[in-house]
């Protein structure tokens, strides 16, 4: 697919990224930094920390593909250059795909927890906003003992 083509295609909201200090952007690839890199050294072309924390990023901004994150990482290249060495350029699709399907998930998630309380921590002066998910579960409801449907609340 050609760029002009994605770019007409995607359209990722970007985050407000004054928000968030370049300090603590760097923080976010040093805590990359120390992902297990299953790559072999050599034919490396792009910073494994370049890649998560361009993924990540992405993710928060509301792409949800990953033709979707490279346009990000296009639409905002000298942005990213302010904390990130993109010494390769700009990973392809398919290069964000294959790289954090090699990435423990454990080590992950613990990179975006702790990137989600440094963002909580910029909104702190915010109000307060509650989230409510709720699901009745289908089949879990029982005729012979009239035992009613399982009832599930989720509060964000």
């Amino acid at each position: 697919m050609k760029t002009e083509d994605i770019k007409n295609k995607f359209n990722c909201e970007k985050i407000d990224m004054k928000k968030i200090s370049i300090a603590e952007l760097k923080h976010l690839k040093n805590q990359a930094k120390n992902l297990t890199d299953k790559r072999m050294k050599r034919k490396c072309k792009y910073k494994i920390w370049d890649i998560v924390c361009v993924a990540l990023l992405a993710v928060i901004s509301n792409c949800d593909e990953w033709e979707e994150i490279e346009m990000f990482a296009i639409k905002n290249k000298e942005w990213l250059r302010n904390f990130l060495l993109l010494t390769g350029g700009i990973p392809s699709a398919q290069t964000y795909e294959r790289v954090i399907s090699l990435l423990e998930s454990n080590e992950i998630n613990k990179i975006c927890v702790e990137f989600s309380n440094i963002l909580t921590e910029i909104n702190k002066n915010k109000k307060e906003m509650y989230h409510f998910d709720g699901k009745i579960e289908r089949g879990s409801s029982r005729r012979d003992e009239e035992i009613k449907p399982l009832n599930i609340l989720n509060v964000f």
